[in-house]
């Protein structure tokens, strides 16, 4: 079975970086997802199992039929109903996730232009970043430069870093698959009305 990717505009979750609670964190989901939300990457590197899973199930719930994935918890993925594992540089390789999650399961690698991953070949998407400037991440690249390196992966590509409505269009047009925003989403008081500028710059599929 050929693993799900996530939709073009997927949102972040990082309850902690948002100073959300996991039940706050799910409203926000419910809000962007009556607005057309198709996907969430749960992002909780300091939760424990038991919560991360917990909520994680009340995601798929809220989400429907939408795209869920977890970062870093391969282990929880089939608990969970989870469609993807995302896996930072700390955590196992692609080639030793995909033995643990089967070829059903989507896997996500972030890559920097300051080191390189090499471990591409058994995933199924990357997040290249940080687009714009972020703070405590490495210098930012622009809209070009992005563009110029997802050009060079043999992966589809999600735009990562302060990605707002202005760089959709260009992003799109460059070959970007999509865009994987944080606080440009969730982070807002009105997800929804957030979801709906993204959606419109990024344009109809």
């Amino acid at each position: 079975m050929t693993p799900r990717l996530p939709p073009p505009i997927l949102a972040l979750s990082c309850g902690q970086a948002l100073n959300l609670s996991p039940t706050d964190l799910v409203a926000r989901v419910e809000a962007a997802v009556e607005a057309g939300l198709e996907g969430l990457l749960l992002r909780e590197r300091g939760w424990s199992d038991g919560l991360l899973l917990e909520t994680a199930r009340n995601l798929r719930r809220v989400l429907g039929e939408g795209w869920l994935g977890l970062s870093d918890a391969p282990h929880l993925i089939r608990a969970s109903g989870a469609d993807g594992v995302h896996l930072s540089h700390r955590a196992l390789t692609a080639p030793e996730v995909r033995k643990l999650v089967g070829a059903d399961v989507a896997i996500g690698i972030s890559d920097h232009r300051s080191h390189p991953r090499d471990d591409g070949s058994d995933a199924d998407y990357c997040f290249l970043s940080p687009l714009h400037a972020v703070q405590g991440k490495e210098q930012a690249l622009g809209v070009d430069r992005v563009i110029a390196w997802a050009g060079e992966c043999v992966l589809p590509a999600w735009a990562l870093g302060g990605v707002g409505p202005q760089d959709l269009q260009a992003l799109r047009a460059g070959g970007l698959a999509g865009a994987a925003c944080l606080r440009g989403l969730l982070a807002q008081v009105s997800p929804g009305e957030a979801l709906t500028a993204l959606r419109c710059s990024w344009g109809d599929d």
